[in-house]
C-alpha cells in the first residue's frame, strides 16, 4: 500500500498480495482466462509440468494453470459444484479415489513456503518503518517518506493498472498456444521500453510533485523541506524502472507457476532499506534531522542511492529463476503485436480508478502538512493496520478470485453465490478480531509503558492513529474482497464508479476530521470511507448476482462483532490488570491478553453457534469434534 493509503504497485504471488513496502494489496482488474471443463486436452509436450527439486517451481491452485486444473479435476472425478452444496462443501470436497493424497498437502506446503515470505517481507517492511520513525528525526523521516513515494505514483498512474491487468493474462495464453506468436517477447518488449520513458518522465516531474506535496506547510518549513525532498526524489526516480520490471518478470514466473522468487525478493530490497537507514545514522551525531540532510549532501546520496540500490535488487534478484524457468527473453518490439494492442485495451477503466486514487493521495498528502511528522505518523500507523489484511485477508481474495471467475463462466449462480458469501464470513472471522484488539490492546496500556519506550509522545500519537485506521478494517478488508467478486465477473466499470465514490468520501470527511482530531481524523476518514464504500459496493453486488444470500452475511457479521466485542473486553481488563511498567514486561502482557482473547472470542463463536462458521470448523480435520461438540441452537448456513 502506499504511503497514504492506497494500494500500491508490486506485483505478488497468488498467495499473497504484498507490499510490498509492502505494496501490497493488488485490486486492479484482471482479464482472466478461464477454461472450460470440454475444453479438448492439449498436447502433453505444452504441460508445464512442475519440479520438484526445484525451489522456485511451486504450484499454487491457481485459475491460470488451466492445463493441470483440467487434468487434476478429471483426473478426481470433479466437476462444477452443484446446487444445493453448502459453502463448506464447496470449499473443502473430498478427492475422489485414485487421487494422490499426498498432492493437497503438497499444494499446502508450497503456499506455506510462500506465505512465510509475505510474512517476512511484512515484519523486515514494519521493522524499516519502525528505524524510519526512530533514526529519522524533525521532518527528515517526513521528507524522505514523500520523496519516496513520488515514484510509486508516477508508476501507478502511468503503467501500474496497465500491466497489473493484463500480464498474467496475456503470458498464460502465449504460454498454451505453445509460445509460437511471440506475444511474451513482445509484450516484455514493449514494457522495457515504455519503462524507460516514464523513468525519464519521473525524473522530469518528480520536483513538481514535491513542490504540489509540500503546500501545506509553513513558508520556513517548506524551504528546508522541499531543499532535502527533491534531491530525494530525483534519485528516487529510478525506482520505476524496476518496479516495472519486478511487475514484468514477477507475471512471467507466475504463468510459469513460479512464486517462491517474487514472494520473498521484497525482503531483500527491506533488508537494503534497512542497513542503508543504519549507515545514514552512524554518519551523524545523533539521529539525522532535516537540516543535518540539507547541509550534507554525501548523507542525502547515500539515503536516495541505498534506498533505491534495494528497489533494484529486489527486481533484478528475479532473473536466476527465469533462467531455471527456461525463459529466454528476447527484444522484439512490435507495437502492432495483437497482444500489445490486447494489453493496452484490456486498461480501460483501470487508469481512472488509478487516478481517482492518485487525487485522494494528493489531497490527503497536503493534509499531513509535510514536514511535521504528520506523513510519517500517518504512514507508519497505515502500516501496522495493513498488517492483518494482507497476512488474513488477501490470501482468502486470491483463493477465491478464480473460484468465482469459474462460477461466472459456467453461469453457476449458486455457486458463484455460496463462494461468495463464503469469503465474506471467512474474511469476518479473521479481521474483524483483528480491528478488536487494535483498539483494545492500546486503550489498556497506561503512561508507564510508553515512558518506557522511549517517546511517549510519539507512542500514543501512533497508537491513536492505528485505532482509528483500525475501526474501518472489516470495510475495508470487505470493500476489495466485493471488488475481486466485480472482476471475476468481467466487469471493471462498477468498481471504478464505486473507487471514485469511496475517494469523495475520504477527501471530503478528511478535510472536515483534520480540522478536529489532526492526523487520527486523517485515519478515521479513511475508516469511514471504507466502510460506506464497501456498503454500496455489497449492496450493488447483491443486485448484480441474484440470490445471494445477504441477510446471512449481516446475521455472521453481527455475531462475530459480539463475539469479537467480549474479546476485546477480556484482552482490555487483563491488559488494565498487570498494567506492565516497562517495554519488557509487555511483551508477556500482550501475548498472554491475546492467547486469552484468541480462546475466548472461538468460544463465543461456538456458544453463538455462528452461521457458517460452525460447519466450516467441522470441515477442518481436528476441529470436527469442536463442531460437533457445539451446543444446540440456531446453527447452519
Amino acid at each position: 500500500m502506499g504511503a497514504l493509503g492506497r494500494p500500491d504497485p508490486i506485483i505478488t504471488s497468488p498467495s499473497e498480495s504484498i507490499d510490498g513496502p509492502p505494496r501490497s494489496q493488488r485490486t486492479w482488474p484482471i482479464d482472466h482466462h478461464e477454461p472450460s471443463f470440454d475444453d479438448p486436452e492439449p498436447a502433453p509436450e505444452e504441460v508445464d509440468e512442475p519440479d520438484p527439486d526445484d525451489p522456485d517451481d511451486l504450484w499454487v491452485h491457481d485459475s491460470r494453470d488451466s492445463t493441470m486444473d483440467r487434468k487434476r479435476s478429471r483426473a478426481s472425478g470433479g466437476a462444477p459444484p452443484v446446487a444445493g452444496q453448502t459453502e463448506a462443501d464447496v470449499l473443502f470436497a473430498e478427492p475422489a479415489t485414485g487421487v494422490d493424497a499426498s498432492e493437497p498437502g503438497r499444494m499446502l506446503r508450497n503456499n506455506l513456503f510462500v506465505a512465510s515470505g509475505t510474512l517476512t517481507s511484512r515484519l523486515t517492511g514494519l521493522a524499516r518503518s519502525v528505524l524510519i520513525v526512530g533514526l529519522l528525526v524533525e521532518g527528515l523521516g517526513d521528507a524522505y517518506l514523500t520523496a519516496n513515494n513520488t515514484p510509486n505514483m508516477i508508476y501507478e498512474l502511468i503503467l501500474g493498472g496497465v500491466l497489473t491487468a493484463t500480464l498474467v493474462p496475456l503470458f498464460t495464453d502465449d504460454l498454451e498456444k505453445g509460445g509460437k506468436g511471440g506475444a511474451t517477447d513482445a509484450i516484455i518488449s514493449f514494457a522495457l521500453v515504455a519503462l524507460a520513458i516514464v523513468t525519464l518522465v519521473a525524473v522530469a516531474v518528480a520536483p513538481l510533485i514535491i513542490l504540489v506535496l509540500s503546500t501545506g506547510s509553513t513558508a520556513a518549513d517548506r524551504s528546508d523541506y522541499v531543499a532535502v525532498a527533491i534531491p530525494l526524489a530525483l534519485l528516487f526516480a529510478p525506482q520505476v524502472f524496476f518496479y516495472g520490471l519486478m511487475a514484468v518478470w514477477s507475471a512471467v514466473l507466475n504463468a510459469r507457476h513460479r512464486f517462491l522468487a517474487a514472494a520473498w525478493a521484497p525482503v531483500l530490497n527491506n533488508l537494503i532499506a534497512i542497513a542503508t537507514l543504519v549507515v545514514v545514522w552512524q554518519m551523524v551525531d545523533g539521529s539525522p534531522t532535516l537540516i543535518d540532510a540539507k547541509d550534507d549532501s554525501s548523507l542525502l546520496v547515500v539515503l536516495g542511492m541505498g534506498t533505491t540500490a534495494g528497489i533494484a535488487v529486489m527486481a533484478l534478484s528475479l532473473y536466476p529463476s527465469l533462467r531455471r524457468a527456461g525463459v529466454r527473453m528476447r527484444f522484439k518490439l512490435n507495437l502492432k503485436h495483437p497482444a500489445v494492442r490486447r494489453a493496452l485495451r484490456l486498461s480501460g477503466w483501470t487508469l481512472g480508478y488509478v487516478l481517482a486514487n492518485q487525487v485522494a493521495v494528493i489531497v490527503i498528502g497536503i493534509l499531513t502538512k509535510p514536514g511535521s511528522d504528520g506523513t510519517r505518523d500517518y504512514q507508519t500507523a497505515y502500516q501496522f493496520f495493513q498488517l492483518p489484511h494482507g497476512l488474513l485477508a488477501v490470501s482468502i481474495m486470491v483463493t477465491f478470485e478464480p473460484l468465482l471467475g469459474r462460477a461466472d463462466a459456467r453461469g453457476d449462480r449458486t455457486a458463484f453465490n455460496t463462494q461468495l458469501l463464503l469469503g465474506f464470513r471467512l474474511i469476518g472471522l479473521l479481521v474483524i478480531p483483528a480491528a478488536v484488539g487494535y483498539v483494545a490492546l492500546p486503550k489498556g496500556l497506561d503512561h508507564r509503558t510508553f515512558v518506557a519506550t522511549g517517546n511517549l509522545d510519539t507512542a500514543l500519537g501512533l497508537t491513536g492513529i492505528i485505532a482509528a485506521f483500525a475501526v474501518g478494517l472489516p470495510g475495508f478488508s470487505s470493500y476489495l474482497y466485493a471488488l475481486r467478486a466485480f472482476y471475476a465477473m468481467k466487469n471493471t466499470k462498477i468498481p471504478f464508479q464505486i473507487n471514485c465514490f469511496e475517494n469523495v468520501v475520504n477527501i471530503v470527511t478528511a478535510v472536515v476530521f483534520v480540522r478536529i482530531w489532526g492526523i487520527v481524523g486523517l485515519a478515521l476518514s479513511f475508516a469511514v470511507a471504507y466502510t460506506v464504500a464497501a456498503v454500496v459496493a455489497t449492496v450493488v453486488l447483491t443486485r448484480h448476482s441474484p440470490g445471494f444470500d445477504w441477510r446471512g452475511l449481516v446475521r455472521t457479521w453481527v455475531q462475530l462483532l459480539l463475539a469479537a466485542a467480549v474479546m476485546g473486553g477480556i484482552v482490555y481488563g487483563i491488559i488494565v490488570a498487570i498494567s506492565p511498567g516497562s517495554a519488557l514486561a509487555m511483551i508477556p502482557t500482550l501475548t498472554a491478553s491475546i492467547a486469552a482473547g484468541a480462546i475466548v472470542y472461538f468460544a463465543t463463536i461456538y456458544f453463538l453457534r455462528v452461521q457458517g462458521i460452525s460447519e466450516l470448523f467441522g470441515r477442518l480435520p481436528g476441529l470436527r469434534r469442536f463442531a460437533d461438540s457445539a451446543p444446540p441452537g440456531a446453527g447452519g448456513t
